[in-house]
């Protein structure tokens, strides 16, 4: 019996210990512990490298965008019934780019191939600033303008005031001011995704803030990738950067309670209200460990590819401005002991705070003599200080 299966591995093949949230996206250890009689579960979805047994069964998964083949050999004998049974199955990875390409597939495909590449060179408009993520990690520390472009499309074209995305891969760069081709615009919305605008209230956007803020570790003040986001399998895609919204990732403070200052339309979010949020089908249905999506009222849908969107976004325009609102960004908390004369306003200029920002911050009216106020300083002028310091 031979599975083949659009899911992954939720758990470990070797220890069967999770490897992600069991939501359901991925259950192909299931299927092999669970499900009698399999011998071989080709696997995908995941994009992950493996050739492994879980128990008598093969599994394969090849990587992404041919990489890679999935190869299992299979020993069988006739058993005195005559019944063929699986004696042997050995799963392995073939590495297509030892390989040469195929010349007579490749004549076949040449005309085509040409007029796409002539395709994607093709200017759709002109950008005016850039839209480029020279440092895909620093992109995710705080808002940049190519994020807040798909964001703003996004917006665009379902009327929603709060949209969310992400930065795909750590390969997307964007481009720079000049011309934009259907080459850079696909090279950057690489999924074939559509948009949804859905239901939720403020609970769930600060959960899902929150399960974003855990792509972060702060150690040592140094803050770094969270492992569990890049091994075994990496989920860059899953970190979401959010527009018409204003927040703080406070690093420095415990997994899940990480999101401060979580503000729409200059008021902060009522966990209870209810609000309009546009995401692509994939997190919309709760795909990522999003489950604080799945089950929402879908509002409505645009059932046109993210990709095709920009294109027409630019196509509409001819010239587009990197726009930047710093409306999100990581910091970490500080705190700072009032001395005798201190005064709101004297503190609040002291620490290079807004003085109606340090009273939301720390619930207060007045301060007094040996009050601990907290606040928030952004992680990169942290990093500046800190090297200042030593």
């Amino acid at each position: 019996m031979i599975v083949s299966y659009h899911g992954g591995l939720e758990k470990d093949p070797a220890t069967g210990n999770p490897t992600e949230p069991l939501v359901g996206e991925n259950q192909g250890y299931e299927l092999a512990t669970e499900v009698p009689g399999i011998d071989v579960l080709l696997t995908g979805h995941q994009h992950r490298a493996i050739a492994t047994k879980i128990g008598k069964v093969a599994v394969t998964q090849p990587s992404n965008w041919g990489k890679m083949i999935g190869k299992i050999t299979l020993k069988l004998e006739q058993n005195e019934d005559g019944k063929w049974i699986v004696k042997e199955a050995v799963p392995e990875l073939i590495d297509t780019s030892k390989y040469p390409a195929d010349e007579q597939v490749l004549n076949l495909a040449k005309a085509y191939e040409d007029k796409t590449q002539e395709w994607l060179d093709k200017p759709v408009g002109t950008a005016k600033g850039d839209f480029w993520i020279s440092d895909p990690f620093a992109a995710r520390l705080w808002d940049n303008p190519l994020m807040e472009f798909v964001n703003k499309v996004q917006m665009y074209y379902t009327g929603a005031k709060i949209s969310s995305t992400a930065l795909f891969t750590n390969d997307v760069r964007g481009w720079k001011s000049g011309p934009v081709t259907l080459r850079d615009i696909n090279a950057v919305y690489i999924y074939a995704n559509t948009l949804k605008v859905i239901k939720v209230k403020g609970k769930d956007i600060k959960d899902a803030l929150e399960r974003s803020a855990d792509y972060f570790v702060f150690e040592d003040g140094l803050v770094k990738e969270n492992k569990s986001w890049i091994e075994p399998k990496v989920q860059r895609y899953n970190y979401d950067m959010w527009e018409g919204i204003s927040y703080k990732i406070v690093l420095n403070r415990p997994k899940g309670d990480r999101i401060v200052d979580l503000m729409f339309d200059g008021k902060p979010i009522d966990m209870d209200a209810e609000y309009e949020v546009v995401l692509n089908n994939y997190r919309a249905g709760g795909g990522g460990g999003y489950t604080m999506f799945t089950g929402k009222p879908v509002v409505r849908e645009v059932l046109i590819e993210m990709a095709e969107l920009m294109s027409n976004y630019v196509l509409e325009r001819k010239e587009i401005e990197a726009t930047l609102d710093n409306n999100w960004g990581a910091f970490v908390e500080m705190s700072y002991t009032v001395q005798s004369g201190d005064t709101l306003e004297s503190v609040a200029a002291k620490l290079g705070v807004g003085m109606e920002e340090l009273k939301r911050w720390n619930n207060i009216s007045d301060i007094k003599a040996g009050d601990v106020l907290k606040y928030y300083i952004p992680y990169f002028e942290y990093m500046k200080s800190m090297q200042k310091a030593s």
